[in-house]
């Protein structure tokens, strides 16, 4: 259960956390750029319709990347300030070339893998219970 008193911080970390594969990231960045173009095109052109969509635009690509990539990683809940402030600030970072390094740092403080560094699951056939 999400905290009230719950900081931007705190909620960047598991942010983060959810977004450690690199693919999840790119599909973040090409989501976020895709759902601010709609916003613009649809204030410019005088379509509501193409900025009611820009949220659902820039969050669904991601939401199924971190589904294929994130092995099960758990996002925060849900925090509408929080999440667009994140999916900004993480936009922002991947634009300036600094999201890796935030990744990393994050990463060794919580001893996170990164990318494709996590351990294999397990199964009958790994843990040799192959019947």
């Amino acid at each position: 259960m999400q905290s009230i008193d719950q900081t931007f911080e705190e909620y960047w970390v598991g942010f983060v956390r959810a977004h450690v594969h690199r693919t999840t990231r790119r599909v973040q960045f090409v989501a976020t750029s895709l759902g601010l173009a709609s916003a613009f095109a649809g204030l410019l052109w005088r379509r509501g319709v193409l900025v009611l969509l820009a949220p659902a635009v820039a969050w669904i690509p991601t939401w199924l990347a971190q589904r294929a990539f994130e092995d099960g990683v758990a996002r925060p809940p849900p925090h509408a300030a929080f999440e667009a402030a994140a999916n900004l600030k993480m936009w922002r970072m991947t634009l300036a070339g600094t999201m890796d390094a935030e990744v990393e740092r994050l990463a060794a403080a919580d001893d996170l893998p990164i990318d494709g560094d996590r351990a294999p699951q397990t199964n009958m056939f790994t843990d040799h219970t192959l019947h």
